[in-house]
């Protein structure tokens, strides 16, 4: 992994670009390379400028791998985790991530503002590397879209405690990559 960071008065940028392969002795055709890009750029100086106390955050993360993503971190969740993982993984595909995300914050007074997000994310199925299981049922991927948002009030109490309230909407868009069952909206 590499990651390089930049912060000046306006902007404070960090982006980490990985790779990470398994190599198998006994099986050596599931042998496989995955790749990650991460980014970030904190525009907070920036947007000072046209509104003093203003926040701005901007993020995206794509990865590819053969192994579809099985458990999340509880302890490092952040607004470009995986949405997509979902416990232990029987079958392998190659599988195409991405989710862009922006929050951001418009102060109203000075314990008060308004804060929202938006996450953009996508999962896409490429080739199957496991071949079709012998019970004769069809393996199944979905191509999947998220589009999560949420806006709420925040109120700062002190320098170190906050209160807030949000209302929060998720939006799932699932496309069968078999061609055998009807698209889900």
């Amino acid at each position: 992994t590499i990651e390089v960071l930049n912060k000046n008065r306006y902007v404070e940028t960090n982006v980490m670009v990985g790779a990470r392969g398994s190599v198998f002795v006994n099986n050596p055709d599931l042998n496989f390379v995955s790749t990650s890009l991460k980014g970030s750029a904190a525009l907070d100086g920036f947007i000072n400028q046209f509104i003093r106390g203003a926040k701005l955050q901007v993020s995206d993360s794509f990865s590819y791998s053969p192994e579809s993503p099985s458990f999340k971190n509880a302890a490092t969740l952040t607004s470009t985790d995986n949405p997509f993982a979902r416990g232990i993984v029987p079958v392998r595909a190659d599988i195409y991530q991405n989710t862009v995300a922006v929050k951001a914050a418009y102060p109203i007074s000075s314990t008060l503002s308004l804060q929202g997000d938006y996450a953009y994310s996508l999962l896409r199925v490429g080739n199957i590397l496991v071949a079709q299981p012998s019970l004769g049922t069809p393996l199944v991927f979905f191509n999947t879209d998220f589009h999560t948002w949420s806006v709420g009030p925040n109120w700062r109490l002190s320098r170190s405690d906050d209160i807030s309230v949000a209302f929060k909407s998720t939006t799932a868009d699932l496309r069968d990559t078999s061609g055998q069952f009807p698209e889900v909206d």
